[in-house]
């Protein structure tokens, strides 16, 4: 077998085991037994129906030392885009750890509190968005497998603390987009892609993004966020099987 089909095979089997085995049981342990939150949101001009959800997930699941984390969906109905269809964009939220997790010499360097240095206490801390590429790479596998609060186990059962976490230093915002990229959907799945409107794909996810922040930062969880500097992150290149 060649090296590139062995690539290929590591390829599908490793996207099968973060996106059909792993979300199944990560999924049912961070939706069960909380309360939702329901927020809907108008704008001038705009003849468009958002509607934010909010789900506090307990502090057991991930990262204890973020004391805020939340999951949630940011609905679109109406979009001159694609009038006909609902869209649900997944998003996850992480705030900054309180207490590091790095060992001790690392903190040092990360944080610039070596006493010959300048210190970022005083510095606001900043909200980061992460967006993983592709296009139609689910934003979880930056979360679960890369630079989020928690790491999953190699048995998919639960997490585990992920100490180099983007948390140690901001917090951070996940969304799955487009919609049918991981946890998010659309009403019309069969009709999303396709179709003479494909040219204004870029434009469509732009436009519900931008609203889907808008309405993050004017929600009961966000609000308090709002005037931080914000930062978009994202891998541009990514292979998606």
């Amino acid at each position: 077998m060649s090296t590139i089909c062995k690539i290929c095979l590591a390829a599908v089997a490793y996207t099968a085991t973060v996106f059909y085995i792993i979300p199944k049981q990560i999924h049912n342990q961070f939706t069960a037994k909380k309360t939702t939150s329901i927020q809907n949101f108008y704008y001038q001009s705009i003849n468009t129906n958002y509607q934010l959800s909010t789900n506090i997930i307990p502090t057991t699941f991930c990262d204890s030392n973020s004391e805020v984390s939340a999951s949630g969906y940011f609905g679109v109905d109406g979009s001159k885009f694609d009038a006909d269809k609902e869209k649900h964009y997944f998003y996850y939220f992480a705030e900054k750890r309180s207490t590091s997790l790095l060992p001790k010499p690392e903190q040092e360097e990360l944080l610039f509190t070596k006493p010959d240095q300048a210190t970022d206490n005083d510095k606001p801390v900043p909200l980061l968005i992460w967006l993983n590429g592709g296009p139609g790479c689910s934003s979880l596998l930056g979360l679960f497998t890369e630079n989020g609060p928690c790491l999953i186990n190699k048995d998919g059962s639960e997490t585990k603390v992920n100490p180099y976490s983007w948390s140690e230093v901001a917090h951070v915002l996940y969304l799955d987009q487009p919609t049918l990229t991981g946890y998010s959907y659309t009403s019309k799945p069969k009709s999303y892609m396709g179709g003479k409107d494909d040219e204004k794909d870029d434009d469509m996810v732009a436009e519900d993004a931008y609203y889907f922040l808008q309405s993050f930062f004017n929600s009961e969880l966000g609000k308090k966020y709002k005037d931080l500097p914000v930062y978009l992150t994202f891998l541009p290149l990514y292979i998606c099987l």
